[in-house]
């Protein structure tokens, strides 16, 4: 049985009379839609997961599968399991009972599988780090009482002979009492799988599991994980401005993979090192990433006897798509990946219900380009930071133009008018950061250990990336910021020409009355660059993308309120690369104000206001103008006398 894409689930949602006719608890419910009306979708490894309201106002995850294969997985088999296990160990509060449907969500008229859970209230453990780590207020025991809460909720899952499989920041939810839910429960070990010779379906996220692990499926699953969140939480409890330097990057709290393959020139466990109240337990950590996985937890407790030191483990590298390639985006809908390019416009509007709403474009988004959404809180963050208000309304995130970005996060399609354009949410406002040319060539090309002696190298990851408009990357190849030079003359020549690169064929939305045009034998001359205004109707009135992940996100200044929910978000990362139109150069090229200061150069038109280009006034204008006077002068004198 071929299963739905992710687009066909977010149609069927939107009619949960239908979508769950064989649910009763959902039957009667509202699917939880975004600021743009349509169906809010987080995903996480095959599943997407959407949020649906119950007739009793109770909140549910859904979780439907849109990858192929679900038969090898046995999924039925191991939810049925998982279903008994929550069931008969009441004691273990942080688990949320999962129920496995093979007809829950109707599709076309057929039953497809469906897992329901009711929603954990709180926020995902990455979110409420930063929260309290921009909380000028911020009180030291609640992350040791977060900490403390994860290693018991660990514990507590060994004691029963279970393992969550994928402990990461975004399958922890911290509660408003500081208590501790686990969620996504694809890749679950049971004792119970022994006799049924089930494998790993997933081999958790890469920022937080040994390099060695492979397709490990048992009861140590999640001794390294536990211990990456532990050193973590017990070192940004000791130093918050940690975050800063490591993490925030929606992908990692201040671990990456890079620093488990290679920990002798980790920049993370060379600051830990320094860190008294740390440095042990961050030595050991150290000493785990370099031993082969079978003696992992010895070492992680502080074992003495001597384990085989393991070595030449490559970078797990993330996949990386470049924005511009587009078919491989639209192939991607509903996958967790990182997309890296150059913002060519970004602008806000209003939603559904008055919602704001950022639109993050990487190119024409008329003709289905990738586009980065921002919802509500995070929306205004944006504009508080990189926004201008323009005239008639109009709101601008005009600093952003230009600039360098990369993120992580779940693909899904939007339909504009028979075009479909992928997009990603942008779930928090920091995570939204420039990249250096150094670090687009790490996001595409990591680096590997090198292997033990003896050993043949492996074989490095490939980037998926547009190989017929994007060359391999790497620092040479990348372009490079414009050397000082004594000519200011020559800089500004050169400023102008990357500029009239980067907004080549800049996307404009239709104008309200027909553009004027100059006399071929009139060339216009140059006016002064302007911002003219427009109206948010001009986006979002034909811009209604599908759903993104439910926003929630509170200010950094606010703490968050008590209804705030999470629940699987996708997660988001670094790092970009440089924009080139396939356009003809014959078209407008405006050139908005970049980032950084920079001398603009005029423009031949503005494409935003249609204004005509200025001109010699024809004589034939001049003559009729003074027959008109004397015409009117002679009206004049005759009415008087």
């Amino acid at each position: 049985m071929r299963l739905p894409s992710l687009l066909d689930y977010q149609r069927a949602v939107q009619n949960p009379g239908t979508a769950f006719r064989n649910v009763g608890v959902l039957r009667a419910g509202r699917t939880v839609l975004n600021a743009q009306g349509m169906p809010s979708v987080a995903s996480g490894g095959f599943a997407a997961t959407f949020a649906v309201q119950a007739a009793d106002r109770d909140l549910y995850a859904v979780r439907c599968f849109h990858k192929q294969g679900q038969s090898e997985r046995q999924l039925r088999e191991r939810y049925e399991h998982i279903h008994r296990f929550i069931t008969a160990h009441p004691e273990l509060t942080f688990l949320i009972d999962a129920v496995y449907q093979d007809d829950g969500i109707v599709v076309g008229g057929n039953g497809y599988p469906m897992v329901r859970m009711r929603w954990a209230a709180g926020e995902m453990l990455g979110v409420w780090v930063e929260d309290w780590i921009e909380d000028a207020h911020r009180d030291r025991a609640a992350i040791e009482k977060v900490r403390t809460g994860i290693g018991a909720a660990v514990a507590a899952l060994r004691r029963a002979g279970a393992a969550h499989g994928d402990l990461q920041h975004g399958n922890i939810v911290v509660g408003q009492d500081l208590s501790i839910s686990l969620i996504d429960y694809d890749g679950m070990y049971l004792n119970a799988f022994e006799s049924m010779t089930l494998r790993a379906i997933e081999q958790g996220h890469r920022n937080y599991q040994h390099p060695g692990r492979g397709e490990r499926f048992d009861l140590s699953a999640d001794a390294f994980a536990s211990a990456v969140i532990d050193v973590s939480l017990r070192a940004l409890g000791q130093r918050p401005a940690l975050w800063e330097d490591f993490g925030g990057t929606g992908e990692n709290l201040i671990f990456s993979a890079r620093d488990f393959v290679d920990p002798d020139n980790s920049p993370v466990f060379a600051a830990l090192a320094r860190m008294p109240a740390v440095a042990d337990a961050a030595r050991r950590l150290s000493m785990a990433c370099r031993t082969d996985y079978d003696f992992v937890e010895r070492v992680l407790v502080g074992g003495t006897m001597a384990v085989p030191t393991a070595g030449g483990f490559a970078l797990a590298a993330g996949e990386v798509i470049d924005a511009r390639n587009r078919e491989e985006l639209l192939a991607r809908a509903g996958d967790t990946v990182t997309v890296y390019g150059r913002i060519r416009f970004a602008t806000m509007t209003i939603g559904r219900s008055g919602r704001d709403i950022a639109l993050i474009n990487f190119g024409e988004w008329p003709k289905g380009d990738f586009t980065i959404v921002a919802y509500d809180d995070i929306a205004r963050k944006l504009f508080a930071d990189y926004g201008k208000a323009l005239p008639e309304g109009k709101r601008r995130l005009s600093a952003l133009h230009g600039w360098q970005v990369a993120i992580t996060g779940t693909v899904v399609i939007y339909v504009n008018r028979g075009t479909s354009v992928p997009q990603i949410e942008l779930v928090r406002a920091g995570l939204l950061r420039q990249s250096t040319d150094e670090q687009i060539a790490a996001l595409i090309t990591p680096p590997s250990a090198g292997p033990p002696a003896g050993q043949r190298p492996p074989t490095p990851p490939r980037a998926v990336v547009n190989k017929s408009t994007f060359p391999p990357a790497s620092p040479a190849t990348l372009p490079k910021p414009v050397p000082p030079q004594h000519d200011r003359s020559a800089v500004q020549a050169q400023r102008q020409a990357r500029l009239s690169e980067m907004y080549r064929d800049f996307p404009v939305s239709p104008p309200a009355v027909q553009a004027q045009t100059p006399p071929a034998t009139s060339p216009p001359r140059a006016v002064p660059p302007r911002q003219a205004p427009t109206t948010n109707s001009d986006f979002s009135s034909p811009y209604r993308p599908y759903g993104i992940a439910v926003p929630r996100n509170p200010t950094p200044a606010s703490p968050p309120p008590s209804s705030r929910l999470s629940h699987g978000a996708p997660r988001s990362a670094p790092g970009p690369a440089p924009y080139s139109s396939s356009q003809p150069k014959s078209s407008p090229t405006p050139i908005l104000k970049p980032s950084h200061p920079v001398q603009t150069p005029p423009l031949r038109r503005d494409p935003w206001g249609d204004v005509p280009p200025r001109g010699r006034v024809p004589w034939w204008s001049l003559l009729a103008i003074a027959t008109l006077v004397i015409v009117l002068l002679a009206v004049v004198g005759v009415w008087l006398h």
